[in-house]
């Protein structure tokens, strides 16, 4: 594996995140799919390795994030981090109704 077929866990300022280099993850979902899907993403910058990376906090997204790119074909490794050299340069959030429609989604 190399480190673009990588996908990293680390919690960053009290959150959970799953994230990966953008073009790889940008194989396997559009940001409209991840902001469908889950709700939302995250953009992140490393400075030390001067790198973009998309993904999304929260514990369960973040095994429910790698189940559906290994569905689509992925093939990746999974390292934990202990202090990331992230910086959030963005959140994207879905809607509230996205959250409100997913209830139903679950419930019917």
């Amino acid at each position: 594996m190399t480190v673009s077929n990588t996908l990293y866990e680390y919690t960053l300022d009290g959150k959970t995140f799953c994230d990966g280099l953008e073009p790889f993850v940008q194989r396997f979902f559009s940001y409209a799919e991840l902001a469908a899907e889950f709700g939302g993403y995250v953009l992140l910058y490393d400075h030390g390795e001067d790198h973009h990376y998309v993904g999304l906090w929260g514990k369960k997204k973040g095994p429910r994030f790698r189940r559906l790119m290994r569905e689509r074909g992925a093939q990746f490794e999974i390292v934990r981090l202990r202090s990331p050299n992230r910086e959030i340069l963005s959140w994207r959030k879905w809607p509230k109704e996205y959250h409100e429609n997913r209830l139903r989604r679950r419930s019917s």
